[in-house]
Formats: C-alpha cells, sequence, structure tokens
C-alpha cells in the first residue's frame, strides 16, 4: 500500500488519517432510518484511523507495520506490542493489541488458501450450512471458482469441521460434509476421528451416519 496523500492543511482527529474520511460510518442497515456506527482506532502518537485503512497500511512494509502513515512515529510499546486504542458508536473506549490482526492478514496473504479454510470451519461452526456449501462448490463471490476440501483443518489440533459437527451432534453438518465427500476417519492431533468423539460425547443422532460413512470409507480405501 502506497504512502497516504500528504497531509491536509488542516488536521482533523475526527477523520482518518489516511482516506481522510470521518470516522462516523454511516450504517447501511437502516436505510430508512440513517444511523452511523464509530471506526475509531488511535495510535500513541494520537493520530486517528479506520481499523482497515491501518490494517492495509500496516501489512505493506515491514516499517509501516511499526510507524505511524502520518508522522511516522513509532508506534510499538516496550514490549514491541501494537497496542491501539479503540472507540465504539457506544462510546466504550478500550486497548487491543492490533499487531496479532496484522500477523493474520500478513499470514493469510502468504497463504490464500489458509484463510479460505478458516472462513469456510466458522461458517460450519455457525451452522451456516447455504455459504458454506457455495465455498465446497468453489461458488462463494469472493472465491476464485476453486472448489475447497471438506476436509479442511484448524489452525491448531488437526480438527476438520466434521470433528466439531461431530461434537455439536449436528446432523444437517455431517450430512453436507460427507455430500462433498469428507474423510470420516481423519483424526485429530490426539488421534480421535469423528465417530469416536460423537461416542464420547454420546451425541446420538450423527453416530448412526458417522459409523455407516466410515464402514464405506473402510470398505472403498481398505484402511
Amino acid at each position: 500500500m502506497p504512502l497516504p496523500p500528504p497531509k491536509p492543511e488542516v488536521y482533523l482527529d475526527s477523520d482518518c488519517t489516511i482516506c481522510h474520511e470521518p470516522l462516523l460510518i454511516p450504517s447501511s442497515h437502516e436505510p430508512l432510518e440513517p444511523s452511523y456506527v464509530i471506526d475509531d482506532v488511535q495510535l500513541r502518537c494520537s493520530h486517528h484511523f479506520h481499523k482497515s485503512c491501518l490494517l492495509e497500511y500496516a501489512v505493506s512494509s515491514p516499517d509501516a507495520r511499526e510507524r505511524c502513515a502520518l508522522c511516522r512515529a513509532n508506534v510499538l510499546d516496550s514490549s514491541a506490542a501494537f497496542i491501539v486504542t479503540v472507540r465504539t458508536e457506544t462510546g466504550h473506549i478500550g486497548t487491543m493489541d492490533l499487531g496479532r490482526d496484522i500477523d493474520d492478514q500478513l499470514y493469510f496473504q502468504a497463504h490464500p488458501n489458509a484463510e479460505r479454510a478458516q472462513v469456510f470451519l466458522s461458517l460450519m461452526a455457525q451452522m451456516d450450512f447455504d455459504e458454506a456449501e457455495k465455498m465446497l462448490k468453489g461458488e462463494e463471490q469472493w472465491g476464485n471458482g476453486e472448489r475447497l476440501s471438506p476436509d479442511v483443518m484448524y489452525e491448531t489440533g488437526q480438527t476438520t469441521a466434521m470433528h466439531m459437527a461431530a461434537l455439536n451432534d449436528d446432523v444437517e453438518g455431517v450430512q453436507l460434509l460427507l455430500r462433498y465427500g469428507a474423510d470420516p476417519l481423519l483424526q485429530d492431533e490426539s488421534g480421535q476421528t469423528a465417530l469416536e468423539m460423537a461416542r464420547e460425547q454420546d451425541a446420538r443422532k450423527v453416530i448412526p451416519l458417522l459409523a455407516s460413512a466410515s464402514d464405506r470409507h473402510l470398505s472403498s480405501t481398505g484402511r
């Protein structure tokens, strides 16, 4: 991301330092009754940004991750954490470590399929099966047309959507994953399959589905 345009003659702390648009953003949820949300992230140097603008700038270069886009002051604290002050529409003011979000953005830039996997797992956890199925078909609006494997795993634990569906006794989730060829015999890092998790949790609705799918998979693969 290039550096922002030259500093305006009059800097307003009610505007984003990068895009110069107001920090008070019209909400699209109630078009007949206009409302606003506050997107205000403040750095240690006191300059204000939209979170999305600051994230886009911060991942543009190693130097940008450490310095304000306007004054170029070092924004990291003594422990090298990127701590910012956040103000919400409710008037609440708190702090957060934006460095974690920046590191996530950098990781997903380097591993674009990993971001798709995490979005899919999140959709499955929320039981938003229509959107999850679009990803399995490669038809999500922002995708590249490539079908997503139903066996993608969380970043830690080697847990799949099938494991989580088993734990939640989620029949619809299990059926969707099996329909798109999910492997019911995959193990998490502790060596458990989805069926073993379901039995441990007494998830009675999904146990027959997973048992039958496991038997079919064993017969077809010899595993």
